[in-house]
């Protein structure tokens, strides 16, 4: 019998929100999470030392028995595009994604700078006629500084637009979806975007199709040099609300 792994990764905690969504939606599976936060935040690096430090954390996952990896790292999935696969592990990328019936409207992209310059290069959205990027290159940073001291940062005055100037937003790095309540309260829930749906499908159809066993309850590995500083953000977050 092969039973059924799931490796995540990301450059630090962002990919946390992903794992507790993944839990919620799936039952049965394996997760093992690695995060390299000594190397937070990815999307200030050029752009081949993020694809190397990317490759080498999808080995050590698939070194561990994951049969699939999610990458919860906008940065990362862009600059690994064209990696299907890595020591026979399936690569399931958080790739940006727009709900059409947008394309017309007033939209923010955020994002870090390295996530903001794949997405124009690859002009993944050159069909949305009024969105503007917005890079944030200190803001995953202060995420994971202020959630290892037990915070969060709740004033995002400097840099938010008015609401009334915008009609859409899309969190483009996992560290922000930590901030959605704060995006939420002032643009409104409906109108903040992130990738996690489009992964939670992609998930869906890899284990529908991935011919594994199931193991009887979900459970969560965490690993790496950081893995004791991941679990204990993840506890304090996530727990309560995770089938584990």
């Amino acid at each position: 019998m092969r039973f059924q792994t799931i490796g995540v990764f990301d450059s630090g905690v962002g990919g946390l929100t992903v794992l507790a969504r993944l839990l919620n939606e799936f039952n049965g599976v394996k997760f093992l999470y690695l995060g390299d936060n000594g190397n937070v935040p990815y999307g200030s690096r050029p752009k081949e030392e993020i694809r190397d430090l990317a490759r080498k954390n999808l080995r050590t996952l698939a070194e561990r028995g994951a049969g699939a990896a999610v990458v919860a790292c906008n940065t990362a999935s862009l600059c690994l595009q064209g990696d299907e696969e890595i020591m026979g592990m399936r690569i399931i990328k958080l790739i940006p994604f727009i709900p059409s019936g947008y394309e017309k409207k007033r939209g923010v992209f955020f994002g870090t700078p390295a996530t903001v310059a794949e997405v124009r290069e690859k002009r993944l959205f050159s069909d949305f006629e009024k969105l503007e990027f917005c890079p944030l290159p200190s803001l995953a940073a202060e995420v994971e500084r202020q959630l290892g001291g037990g915070g969060i940062c709740k004033n995002l005055d400097h840099f938010l637009p008015p609401p009334e100037k915008v009609d859409f937003l899309y969190l483009g790095c996992t560290h922000y979806i930590y901030l959605k309540e704060v995006f939420s309260a002032r643009f409104g829930a409906e109108k903040c975007f992130d990738g996690t749906d489009k992964i939670i499908e992609n998930c869906s159809n890899y284990i529908e199709k991935s011919g594994f066993d199931l193991w009887k309850n979900n459970s969560v590995e965490f690993i790496g040099k950081w893995a004791e500083e991941n679990e204990k953000i993840f506890r304090i977050n996530f727990s309560q609300q995770c089938r584990i």
